[in-house]
């Protein structure tokens, strides 16, 4: 039962604040946490996380950090608990942006929802 899975709340706000962290390697190791904990939340974290990942990706400056958000992003959507409005601002990221090695990342979650 989805609602059954939680971090909570106080991981949750811990994720979000590394998320919008000034350091890139704050960013990344909580991308790389919501990949290792992707089954673990619920549909409200899942939908809050990948809003922000996708907002973040759309501004992200640092390609290791853009690669790391596309992972996550990538991640969450194996559970089946976001929709197409939450990462819609992904259509914005900027295709130049992305290192050619993570072209195909983008392009599986833009054929996947959009």
């Amino acid at each position: 039962m989805d609602d059954l899975r939680s971090i909570g709340d106080e991981r949750l706000l811990g994720l979000v604040r590394n998320l919008l962290s000034d350091s890139p390697k704050s960013r990344e190791r909580a991308c790389e946490t919501i990949c290792d904990w992707a089954r673990s939340f619920g549909r409200r974290e899942v939908r809050t996380l990948a809003s922000l990942l996708a907002s973040a990706a759309v501004l992200e400056q640092d390609a290791a950090c853009l690669e790391s958000e596309l992972n996550a992003l990538g991640e969450l959507s194996t559970t089946g608990l976001f929709e197409t409005a939450d990462i819609a601002v992904l259509r914005r990221l900027p295709r130049a942006s992305v290192r050619p090695g993570d072209v195909g990342q983008l392009h599986d979650l833009m054929e996947q929802y959009f």
